[in-house]
């Protein structure tokens, strides 16, 4: 996807643009990707014969997206799409809802089969597995990671979920995005960092592009999407800058693709001191004009706390630093 891009944008100071062997190398990776396929349209992801659900939804997603982007640009198109479609009977025979994120990934590749076929049964199961993952959903806005709660998993969910509902339309999707929303804002910091060692995969980053969809018809993504542009642009939060190689090969897309949604004239919801405590999570947020504070006491009490001026600690159990 991330080269896919490159080559299509048209941007100042993109060399990548329309290049050949850009093109050569996406070539190259679609048709690396078939030949690993597995014949129940399974991929590994660390072992041999794993039949990785992750693996499967995640890179199908993005082949797919790649054939809708560059369609006869694809040298091995036919072949290409037939690999797609066993991929997605793969996934529609299986389903893992230990970390939620993986099956909004698995609705949009299900989707993304559908545009590139116009067979309506894969539409009716994405709808289908769409409206089974809103019943996981929490009336606080979560879905499950492991048990509870993540906030670099939900941004990651709320990508997903963005561009199924920016291809389909469905009120369905809408209404789960906002609910996201909802509870992620909550979790931009004061200092431009987000989430950490309260959420249940500890995740620190933020996915953009989800966000930025959102933005401009909702003030709270809006103000998530303010607070993420300035920490990127301040370095304080986890960006392409700073990314290791393997998961700016897998997330370094969607930096690009905020790009694409990114508005000048957002309208933010502004966040005055809070106290709000999220029974179902066990996670409690408080602050005033001091300091901004995040607990989970559903693992171990751990906080997180900003203070305004700039400094900050974190207490992790008996581990105290300041």
């Amino acid at each position: 996807m991330t080269l896919a891009l490159l080559y299509l944008l048209n941007y100042d100071n993109n060399p990548y643009y329309n290049s050949e062997d850009i093109l050569k190398f996406i070539n190259g990776g679609v048709n690396f990707w078939c030949k690993i396929q597995r014949k129940n349209g399974s991929f590994d992801e660390w072992y041999p014969y794993e039949g990785s659900f992750v693996a499967t939804a995640f890179s199908t997603c993005a082949i797919s997206e790649v054939l809708l982007l560059l369609k006869e640009k694809i040298a091995n198109f036919d072949n290409s799409l037939r690999c797609i479609k066993k991929a997605v009977d793969f996934l529609s025979k299986n389903v893992d809802y230990t970390a939620c994120n993986q099956e909004a990934g698995a609705i949009l590749a299900i989707y993304n089969c559908y545009l590139l076929t116009s067979e309506s049964k894969y539409r009716d199961l994405a709808y289908k597995r769409l409206n089974d993952l809103s019943k996981l959903q929490k009336e606080e806005g979560w879905f499950p990671e492991y048990g509870g709660p993540d906030i670099g998993y939900l941004s990651l969910t709320i990508d997903y979920l963005a561009k199924v509902y920016e291809k389909s339309n469905w009120d369905l999707a809408k209404e789960m995005l906002t609910k996201a929303i909802d509870f992620l804002y909550y979790f931009s910091h004061p200092d431009g960092s987000f989430g950490a060692e309260y959420g249940s995969r500890n995740t620190k980053y933020i996915i953009p592009s989800g966000i930025e969809f959102i933005a401009p018809w909702n003030r709270k993504a809006g103000y998530i999407a303010f607070n993420l542009r300035r920490a990127l642009f301040e370095k304080k939060t986890i960006g392409p800058y700073n990314l290791d190689d393997r998961y700016l090969a897998y997330i370094g897309y969607t930096y690009l693709q905020a790009s694409l949604y990114f508005r000048e004239d957002l309208e933010v919801e502004e966040r005055g001191h809070v106290d709000k405590y999220f029974e179902e999570s066990g996670i409690w947020v408080f602050s005033n004009s001091s300091f901004y504070l995040v607990s989970n006491f559903k693992k171990g009490g751990v906080l997180k706390v900003n203070f305004k001026n700039g400094s900050s600690f974190k207490d992790k159990w008996d581990y105290f630093k300041n």
